[in-house]
Order: C-alpha cells, then structure tokens, then sequence
C-alpha cells in the first residue's frame, strides 16, 4: 500500500519519494554544516600575532630595531618575581623572544622602557614595553615569539635589515610547527 501523503496536491507521493526527498534534505543538512564549519575555522584560524617594529637610524653598518611588547603579552606567561619584589626580566625575555642572524648567530635583545620610535597610529597603541637589537644593515634574521612555554606554539617573522631608517609599522609573526 503506497502512502497518501500529497506531494503539491494533484497526485498522492510514493514512499521510496518521501524517502529519497528526506535523505536528500539530510544530506544536503550536512553538507551545510560542514561547509560551514570548514569556513569558520578558516577565518577564526591563527593569523598570527602582530608587534609594532622600526628600525632607528643607522651607526655605520649597524642598525637598531626597536619592537613593541603589547600590553596583554607578559600577562599570558608571566615573568618571576624574585624575593626583594623584582620582576625578571631578562630571563623572561631571553625565553619568549628569539632573534638569530641568518648564519644561525643568536642576536641579544635589551628591553628598553619606551621607544621614540614606536609613536603613532601604526604602532598600535602604547606598548607595555620596547626591546631593543642591534642589527647589520642589509642581513637576513628571523625572529621568534613564544606566547606561553607550556605550549608548543611558535610565532615567526623573517626580514632583511633595511639600509635606511624605516617608520614604525605592524609586522606579521605567522604560525610555525616546531
């Protein structure tokens, strides 16, 4: 016996027809739902973490860099503080930043209160503090940000030191696998 549901009221619907109607419709119900979360977690993916940068005016054939540290970075993984109240620092720093010349030479980073050089709508907003390198005009480095240690998550931003000064800007620091 054949089912008497009407389809657009002229003739009655068979029922492998409701069937096939219904496992298109469940069918076409997921496809909606992985599409979807396909394109969420493509726009709500890591882009990456942003730093204000700029490099200062040069002293012969060295160039400094200035970076600034927003405000929310330290608060992720917080440096120590030591008995007498003193927060470490240079310790912290050595940790999450790491800035290598292309031969592989580790470069030192300084943290500075405030930059000159970090001003303006480019920057950002006011950092909660500046790094400072010194760096070789026209060479290659990559500069590494480690958010929290616990985790394996690693932020990288490859340049050349320009020859010139350049204005402070918003660089990228993308995703890396380990």
């Amino acid at each position: 016996m054949h089912s008497t549901v009407r389809g657009n009221g002229n003739r009655p619907l068979k029922g492998n027809a409701v069937r096939g109607f219904v496992a298109l419709l469940i069918l076409l119900t997921i496809g909606i739902v992985l599409g979807s979360r396909f394109l969420t977690s493509t726009a709500l993916g890591d882009h990456g973490r942003q730093f204000a940068i700029a490099f200062g005016a040069p002293q012969g054939s060295v160039m400094q860099m200035h970076v600034g540290v927003p405000p929310l970075i330290p608060m992720a993984d917080p440096p120590d503080i030591s008995p007498t109240g003193v927060t470490r620092w240079t310790p912290w720093i050595a940790a999450h930043f790491q800035l290598q010349s292309a031969s592989g030479k580790k470069v030192a980073i300084q943290k500075i209160g405030t930059s000159g050089m970090l001003v303006g709508s480019k920057a950002g907003g006011s950092p909660e503090f500046a790094l400072a390198a010194d760096l070789k005009k026209g060479e290659s480095y990559t500069f590494d940000f480690v958010p929290v240690l616990a985790k394996p998550e690693r932020y990288r931003y490859s340049f050349t030191v320009p020859n010139e000064p350049s204005k402070v800007g918003r660089r990228n620091f993308d995703l890396v696998s380990n």
